[in-house]
């Protein structure tokens, strides 16, 4: 709803401020955190929000086969999952190797779930995202397939890739420079 819009931001390096030398070296193009968001935001909206998904969609909460939230904290989690009567099996975390990355990190745990082979076929995966200002939302899917990426040495060969490209040329791929 916005109500928490002031609490933090990057306030240099868009329309109404443009990033400027000053406006670097004041720390202004940086995310800034003026004030803490109240802990119940998360910790009753998320479950709130979960309960309101399997209401409106014809599931319960024991029918949720895997869940993944907005990595912000990992306590906030595992509160929430208590609340929700489900055991932190069911849910993935990775803010401890990567932190905190925006709205990258649904996708992040979830495709990190299906690596290391958490989710399967058929089931059924809530997800729960929180941004800045306070907004949330969710979704239900049930998985129809999980491609299987292959791994070597901490290089990821998405399956659509997988048989038409080495990790060599993945390898050159992702770490040549780009002309601008």
């Amino acid at each position: 709803d916005g109500s928490f819009h002031k609490n933090w931001g990057i306030y240099s390096g868009a329309t109404y401020e443009p990033a400027t030398e000053e406006s670097v070296r004041a720390g202004r193009t940086t995310v800034k955190l003026i004030e803490r968001y109240p802990p119940e935001v998360n910790h009753e909206g998320w479950p709130r929000l979960v309960r309101r998904l399997a209401s409106e969609n014809g599931f319960t909460l024991p029918d949720i086969d895997f869940i993944v939230f907005t990595q912000v904290r990992k306590p906030s989690i595992e509160l929430v999952m208590a609340d929700l009567g489900l055991p932190m099996e069911k849910t993935h975390t990775v803010m401890e190797e990567w932190g905190y990355t925006g709205s990258a990190c649904l996708g992040m745990a979830f495709d990190d779930a299906v690596v290391r082979g958490r989710v399967a076929a058929g089931d059924l995966v809530v997800f729960v995202g929180s941004g800045v200002g306070y907004n949330q939302a969710g979704a239900a899917f049930h998985v129809y397939d999980t491609p299987r990426s292959q791994v070597y040495g901490g290089l990821t060969i998405p399956p659509a890739m997988a048989g038409q490209v080495t990790v060599e040329e993945l390898f050159l791929r992702t770490s040549e420079p780009r002309g601008v």
